[in-house]
């Protein structure tokens, strides 16, 4: 019997509906952004997050950009709140706003931004389903990209081992963290590809410089990449660039191999050198925003791998020698609403008003089937609540699990 130690936990404030995906948002929350032009502009396509996640020391600041990408290759920066988009990546949707000035926050092209008023699904089938999950196989291909500045370089075989099915590789990881119900089984590595040009010639801070690297990247891989057969692309850069890292989906069109869109990220070295911002990253590009409080703060969790990335290093068995840093769980939340890893029958409802005695497993990795989450909605408002969950450190030099 290993020893209990637990921490509980994530009292979580959750901000966001839960119900309706098929039907149409209205977004309350004001814009600083002005109306542009009068008249109701409505546009259909396939909507993308992409998530810019500054690197250690950086002064620069987290950032998002919501796209909506249309059936012609036409892109258009939406300003949308975070946890809409969280909900709505990948999506094919109808939105109707107003054209803006300023643009979407974070946004540095020419296209005019679209202040989104009402925004609802317009694929056919279970939206609500698949809106709230992922499951299944999601293999990435790893490209690694050479700058003729970089030096930091690994074999392909240090990524082989990356994504191992085994601890503390990324596939075990996200299988442990769906219980089973998501793998990357099939990620493959190619490279080192020799760019064309040195860190300079690719600003990843905007989208020209980071369009510019993927096309490169993934063109000078595409002799020796069937992109049909991933999911995913990492690209994996030499250099730690302009010290930001990227994860999302959509936004970026590509067509490889007859497919365009891709979930992805943009690694620099100190990225992929540790394993929790790798993980962070993927998380993006699965769906997951950061998990956080609406106070401004994107890092300040050291318990979940999409908030404080490094929160795990230093703990007992949480740094690999190979690996560096590895990656925390994420929160229930997470787990339940965005992605629906944790069965029905795992958590419970607790109404305001009622009083109930609930014996928590730990949220990532239970011992037994019992109740992994409790969900307390706000008084009078069914789509805000609170979330109870239990998480348990490790004093084991080596565990096998993950906090």
């Amino acid at each position: 019997m290993l020893p209990k130690r637990w921490l509980i936990i994530a009292v979580l404030v959750i901000f966001g509906l839960i119900k309706g995906l098929s039907v149409t948002f209205l977004l309350i929350n004001p814009s600083s952004a002005a109306p542009h032009r009068q008249g109701m502009i409505t546009l259909v396509g396939k909507l993308g997050v992409l998530h810019h996640d500054p690197g250690p020391g950086s002064d620069l600041a987290y950032h998002y950009d919501v796209t909506l990408v249309d059936q012609a290759g036409h892109i258009t920066p939406l300003l949308l709140d975070i946890s809409t988009a969280s909900r709505l990546q990948d999506k094919t949707v109808k939105i109707s706003g107003y054209e803006v000035e300023g643009g979407a926050t974070g946004a540095d092209g020419d296209n005019p931004a679209i202040k989104v008023g009402t925004i609802s699904i317009v694929e056919e089938g279970d939206t609500q389903a698949q809106a709230a999950r992922i499951g299944g196989s999601y293999p990435f291909v790893n490209i690694l990209c050479r700058v003729s500045n970089g030096a930091t370089e690994q074999p392909t075989s240090y990524f082989t081992g990356l994504f191992s099915a085994s601890y503390p590789g990324i596939n075990h990881y996200w299988q442990q963290m769906s219980g089973g119900l998501f793998n990357v089984t099939g990620s493959a590595t190619f490279g080192w590809f020799n760019l064309s040009g040195t860190s300079s010639s690719y600003n990843l801070t905007t989208s020209a410089g980071r369009q510019a690297l993927y096309n490169e990247c993934t063109g000078l891989a595409d002799a020796q990449v069937n992109f049909a057969n991933y999911s995913g692309v990492n690209l994996i850069i030499n250099h730690s660039m302009q010290n930001v890292a990227y994860g999302g989906y959509g936004g970026y069109p590509l067509n490889r191999d007859g497919v365009s869109w891709y979930r992805y990220t943009w690694l620099p070295s100190w990225a992929w050198q540790n394993e929790s911002p790798f993980v962070h990253e993927m998380g993006h590009a699965i769906g997951m925003p950061h998990s956080s409080g609406a106070y401004g703060a994107a890092y300040d969790s050291q318990w979940d791998v999409m908030s404080d990335t490094w929160g795990s290093c230093g703990r007992p068995g949480a740094d690999d020698p190979t690996y560096g840093c590895l990656p925390q769980g994420t929160n229930s939340f997470h787990l339940d609403t965005l992605l629906g890893w944790i069965p029905g029958a795992s958590k419970v409802t607790v109404n305001p008003g009622q009083t109930q005695t609930v014996t928590l497993e730990r949220l990532n990795q239970p011992y037994t089937t019992g109740y992994r989450m409790v969900q307390v909605p706000f008084y009078g408002v069914s789509n805000r609540f609170y979330v109870v969950e239990a998480r348990r450190t490790t004093s084991t030099p080596t565990p096998t699990q993950y906090y």
